[in-house]
Formats: structure tokens, sequence, C-alpha cells
């Protein structure tokens, strides 16, 4: 449910009287024009709060010019290549370490790599390097002492690098990506600017299009979520909708997002009150954890309830499995 606009408001010069309560709130002048715009725009956003401004554009967004690739360096030995490891390449599942001194270049993606090493060790004279080819790498666990190099902030990763993890949160060296002292990790992946805005119009369920309040530089096939402004937000009454861009545009200096499927719930935005927030949540660098043993240390069904938070009211998430188990047998 989109929470309902405030009453219609009388304007006396300065004062705001808000019918039927009769408070007055002094608000400064409302700017000449915006009101003709058809969008809410950042300076019509608010104006009984102050809301967070998008994140300065980077200065080498719009930049062409690539410099400090670490993937063109002449010397780099190819991951794949035996001679790199004196003969034998190695296999999915056993743990790897960089040849003594040697810099490592993964630039594809196969079926070894995506079947996951056990934990890849980079001594403190090697390098392993990341190519811009659409490359995905799974182990258990990297431990740097080295390098550990994918783009540079010259040269950024425009394809995608996703480095999966597999394994327990048992100990830090058995799950994750380990920098030791002296090592170095260093990733960079494109640059999206802004990663989050709002709304600049409300959006309806099914509606396909949404307009946002700043111009973006999001690619088609990503993805986004528009967040909920329902009085409610929680795992039984969740109003948040992931989707995906089919379009990307700017028109009339905001932003029109085509969406490959329509939105599942309508989304508010008002004037000089409040909007919905647009999210970027696709990234061409990713590191994260493999679906099928990466659990949630939460219980997604999980509600709870105390002196606060009543049934009434919707409860919280629980905790922890524990706090689940005490709620399910009282």
């Amino acid at each position: 449910m989109i929470p309902r606009r405030q009453p219609p408001v009388v304007v006396v010069r300065h004062v705001v009287l808000l019918p039927l309560c009769n408070i007055p709130i002094v608000f400064g002048f409302v700017p000449t024009g915006v009101l003709n715009s058809e969008f809410i725009l950042p300076a019509t956003a608010s104006r009984s709060a102050v809301l967070p401004t998008a994140q300065p554009e980077p200065a080498d967004l719009s930049s062409d010019v690539r410099s400090d690739c670490p993937w063109a360096d002449a010397s780099l030995s190819l991951w794949e290549d035996t001679s790199t490891w004196g003969g034998v390449v190695p296999a999915a599942g056993a743990d790897v370490t960089i040849p003594e001194g040697l810099s490592v270049l993964v630039n594809r993606s196969d079926a070894v790599h995506e079947a996951a090493y056990g934990t890849v060790h980079i001594p403190s004279s090697s390098r392993l390097i990341f190519g811009d080819a659409a490359v995905r790498f799974a182990a258990t666990a990297i431990v740097v002492r080295g390098e550990l190099r994918g783009g540079s902030e010259g040269c950024r990763i425009l394809s995608s690098l996703t480095i999966t993890l597999h394994g327990t949160r048992a100990a830090a060296d058995e799950k994750g990506i380990v920098v030791e002292e002296g090592g170095v990790l260093d990733l960079h992946g494109q640059l999206f600017y802004p990663t989050w805005t709002r709304l600049a119009r409300a959006a309806a369920a099914g509606d396909d299009v949404v307009y946002t309040q700043h111009c973006v530089n999001w690619l088609p096939g990503q993805e986004i979520v528009v967040t909920t402004t329902d009085f409610k937000d929680s795992r039984e009454h969740n109003r948040n909708d992931n989707l995906t861009l089919a379009a990307v545009e700017c028109v009339s200096g905001v932003g029109k997002l085509t969406l490959a499927s329509p939105l599942a719930h309508g989304h508010y935005a008002g004037w000089y009150e409040y909007q919905a927030e647009v999210a970027l949540l696709s990234r061409t660098v990713v590191v994260q954890g493999a679906e099928e043993d990466s659990p949630p240390t939460d219980l997604p069904t999980g509600v709870c309830f105390d002196d606060v938070h009543s049934e009434e009211s919707g409860g919280y998430p629980c905790e922890d499995a524990t706090s689940l188990a005490t709620v399910a047998t009282s």
C-alpha cells in the first residue's frame, strides 16, 4: 500500500496551515518555476529535512583513456600454461602456491577455475593478476603475501571479475581473502554514478518505467532495487522491488529506467516530502560466497516478539535459531 498524501494545504505568504490540525509550519520560498516541472528534482525533494546528497561525480568517470593495465605486463605467465607450473597445471580442489618470483595471469574462465581450488597462496615475491575478460575464479581461500590485482585506477575492469569462495566459516583462513602483512589486494571495477538516487515521480504497481532524480550511467542487464515506501518493512511484509534494467536513458535532466519486468509494488514520491530510493546492485567486480555453502547467519522466516515489538506490530527478525526455537515452543 502506498502511504496516503498529506491533506491539502493553504499557503499564506510564508506559512503553511495544515487543515484539521491548524499547526503553522514556516517554510522558505518555493523556487520560481519548479512546481511547473513534471518531475521531482533534488531541489524540490524536501523542505522539512536535509536529505543526503548524491555522491560527487568521480573525476575519471568519462575518461576513455586507459593506462597502467596490470594484465598488459609482457612478463606475465599464463595460468593455463604448463611451463608456469613446471609441467602440470593445478587441478580443481588442489591447494595452489604461485611460484616464487612469478607473476601469473588469469585471463579466461574455464571448468577448472569455476570448480574451485583449495587455498591459493601468493608468496611475497609473486603476483596473481586477473584480466579484463569476464573471469570467474573459485577457491576456498586466497592468502596474499605478495600481490592480488584486478585492474587499476587508470585501467578498470569493464567486463567482469567474479571471485567465489567455498567452504565453511570455521576459521578466517578457511574461507575468504586473507591479506597478510606486506600483502597487496587491489581490485578496480567500472565506475557507476550515482550508485543510488531517488524517484523523480511516483511509480505504481505494474509500471515498467521509473524516473530518477539523477541521470545515471547504469547498463541494461544490471540489477537494481526500488525501496519500499510502506509504513512497514519486514520479511513478511517485503515491498521492495528487485528488478533488471532493459534500457537506460537521460530525459529532461532525469533518469528514465525501462524495466525488464513490471513493478510488483507501488513506490511513493512526493514533492517536498520523501521519495523511494533507487539503488544499483550490480558491479563488475564481485567477491562472493558460494550459494550452496554460504547460508545466512539468521533465519529468513524467523519472527520474534518482545515487550516493544508486539504480535500486532509484526514483531522483529530473530537474531538466531535459538530465539526462533524459543518462540516456536512458547
